[in-house]
Formats: C-alpha cells, structure tokens, sequence
C-alpha cells in the first residue's frame, strides 16, 4: 500500500518545485522590469523604445525642418534666438553684415545657458572690435556646423572658428539623435562616410510618415548608415519583454558606456558621468 502513494507525493514534490519555480521567475521579472524603467528615467539612452510621433506633429516638422541640416527649424530662426542672418544675436554689433570673424558648431559654440550679451561670441566681438557672427546651433555634430558654414552665403568674415567637443565623435556617425538621447524624436540629420580615402555626405533622411513604423521593426533599413542602432554593439538595448534579458545585458551596460566614456572629462568610464544629469547639447 504504501508504494501506492510514492507517485503522488512526487507529483505534489514537482508541483510544489514548479510552483516555487514561478514565483521567483516572476518575482525576478518584476523586480528587472521596475530597475529597468527605473534606469530608463535615470539614463534613457541606455534602453531603447520606438518613437511616438503624431501626423500632424510629423507634417509640421516636415514643413520647418532645414533641408540640409535638419535643424534650426524655420520657426527656430524666426525667434529671439537668431537674428535676420541666422546668426545668434551680437549686442555689442547688433546689424548683421562685415563680420570680421563667424563662429560654427553646437551649443557651446552658441553658448546656450548664458544670455545674449555673456555669450562668449558677444565677449569676443566687444575685446575685437567688430562683429562676430554666432553660427552655433545646439545639438550640432562637426558635419552639420561644417554644412552649415558651407551653405551660408552671407558669410563674409576673413576667419571662422569651428567649435569641437569630444561628444561630436559620437554625433558625427549618427543620423538619429533620438538614438543618441532617447528625447529627439524629430531629430534626424546628415552624416558623412568614408568612401575610399574621401567623404562622402549622406544626406538628411527623410522618410515618409508611413516609413516611420520601421523605427520599430527595422530602423536599420531606414537608417542604413547609422553607427546607432538599438542592439547593436553601440546601440542602446531594446526595451521589452522579458525585461531581466533587457536589463541584464552587458551590452547595455559596458558598450554603451563608451558614450559616457567620450564625453566624461577624464576620459575614462565613469557610471556618474552616465547616470547624473549633464550639458549634452
């Protein structure tokens, strides 16, 4: 009789290990979904979800977008930002025109957190003597300032200066800063490539708005010459179900520390220079 018992309590036993077995599968799951969104509110570069992008926000972005560039935007020129040359405003030389130097590059070219008359643009116009144009535009990588100065008819001064920081490495190989920092959904922008011992521009892409779902499934298609891609060794990781993959990958985060790396100071890897909050633009 008592043999007769023996399968039940094993079936109990592997009942019992299976149900344990769940409970902490789905106890880890949890608990790698909440640090994952908690990583992604702390440094959402890291982790990768498509773009949201309505039509109309798409229609208006193509009607102001800059054709070659991408940004500054139309409606960007026409603010306080700029002034009628595209210029950020010079008060020691308020009239555009007879610049005896012009400035390209990103925001700290512009000197964003600073007003109009502490730009460093401004503060050299005043020590010169003369105009100084401000071509800087935030968010810029060397490709675009170089465009930029390129396409810029207006420009007449005898000496320009391109501004360079460490994190245009980064830039200078991307197509879609939304990549880069997770919040430029819009922020699409040329490149150039190595063809032979020549560059050769990429232009700016512009997808439909259809074509945009292949951010998604398949940016790559979209993006063929983007060094940023989710996944990829320098992409940021796919965020999805099961979140303890997403979030446990060494991808996420040892490769992709490279960006902290390029634009921390030392030059070393720095999870503070990652995680804490800094000027990027």
């Amino acid at each position: 009789m008592r043999g007769h018992h023996r399968p039940v309590k094993c079936s109990v036993r592997i009942v019992g290990s299976a149900l344990l077995l769940g409970i902490v599968a789905v106890t880890v799951e949890l608990g790698s979904a909440a640090s994952c969104f908690f990583l992604k509110s702390r440094a959402p570069f890291l982790l990768y979800t498509p773009p949201t992008v309505s039509r109309a926000a798409w229609e208006n972005y193509v009607k102001v977008r800059d054709p070659v560039v991408g940004w500054p935007t139309t409606d960007a020129l026409n603010s306080d930002g700029y002034d009628a040359s595209g210029s950020r405003p010079i008060p020691a030389f308020a009239n555009p025109g007879k610049e005896c130097m012009t400035l390209y590059g990103d925001s700290f070219t512009y000197a964003s957190e600073v007003a109009h008359e502490a730009a460093w643009g401004n503060l050299l116009a005043e020590s010169l003597g003369c105009r100084v144009g401000n071509f800087g535009v935030g968010g810029y990588g060397t490709d675009q300032a170089l465009l930029r100065f390129e396409s810029n008819e207006s420009d007449v001064a005898r000496v320009s200066i391109l501004g360079i920081i460490p994190h245009n490495v980064l830039r200078n190989i991307n197509q879609y800063r939304y990549l880069l920092d997770m919040r430029s959904v819009l922020g699409f922008k040329p490149r150039f490539v190595l063809a032979g011992n020549d560059l050769r521009l990429v232009p700016l892409p512009k997808p439909t708005f259809e074509e945009l779902a292949l951010l998604a499934s398949n940016p790559g298609q979209l993006l063929p010459h983007e060094a940023f891609l989710p996944g990829t060794r320098l992409g940021p990781v796919p965020l999805k179900f099961p979140y303890t993959s997403s979030c446990s990958s060494s991808h996420c985060f040892i490769a992709r520390s490279e960006i902290g790396c390029v634009t921390n100071r030392a030059g070393e890897i720095s999870w503070r220079g990652i995680i804490l909050p800094r000027h990027d633009r």
